[in-house]
């Protein structure tokens, strides 16, 4: 008699292995069959949930913006003022990337993986949710000045500013710390309202 898998536990067990084994040994030096040796399956079982490495990649992506959605719309309808709202939504985007359960190491070597492999859909989606998110942030923040001003492009300037401060921060976390980058940038928006 075989025992049912569940198969949500089964691949949250592949993505916590993948993980591991993309700390130790980078993204692109990972194989599939090191990511099944550390979850203690066999490499065909990996392949009963995901196509490859790639697919396991984008599926770590996609967790991470799905955890943060209903946070990121709690702090769009509250009651605070714009300003406290846009360092809200940056201060969480920034704790879920340093507690997202993987090194900021890796996340560059995710990033340019799925380029690499033309799975650019994954963070074109991504960086547009964020983009509307901050496009109504500032939209709010400045007000009727809004439209003197190319808020799309300053949404991706504060998008483009978090995954530079991402690096940074990976180069020397205490030097380069994403909290102090993204507060100066943020106050200096703020400031400019």
């Amino acid at each position: 008699m075989s025992i049912p898998v569940d198969k949500q536990e089964k691949k949250a067990a592949i993505l916590s292995a993948a993980l591991r084994v993309f700390a130790r040994k980078g993204a692109v030096g990972t194989k599939v069959q090191d990511i099944a040796t550390e979850a203690g399956i066999a490499k065909g079982t990996i392949y009963l949930y995901y196509k490859n490495k790639d697919a396991i990649l984008q599926d770590i992506i996609h967790q991470q913006v799905a955890n943060k959605s209903e946070i990121f719309l709690e702090i769009i309808h509250s009651d605070a003022a714009p300003g406290k709202k846009l360092k809200s939504f940056v201060s969480i985007l920034i704790d879920s990337a340093i507690e997202g359960g993987y090194p900021l190491e890796i996340m560059p070597e995710i990033w340019a993986m799925i380029i690499r492999a033309d799975e650019t859909t994954i963070l074109e989606e991504r960086v547009a949710g964020l983009g509307m998110v901050l496009e109504k942030l500032l939209s709010d923040l400045y007000g009727e000045e809004a439209v003197n001003i190319d808020i799309s492009n300053l949404a991706a300037s504060i998008i483009a500013m978090y995954h530079g401060a991402v690096i940074m921060n990976t180069l020397n976390q205490d030097i380069y710390s994403m909290h102090k980058i993204a507060g100066s940038f943020i106050d200096a928006i703020s400031r400019s309202a």
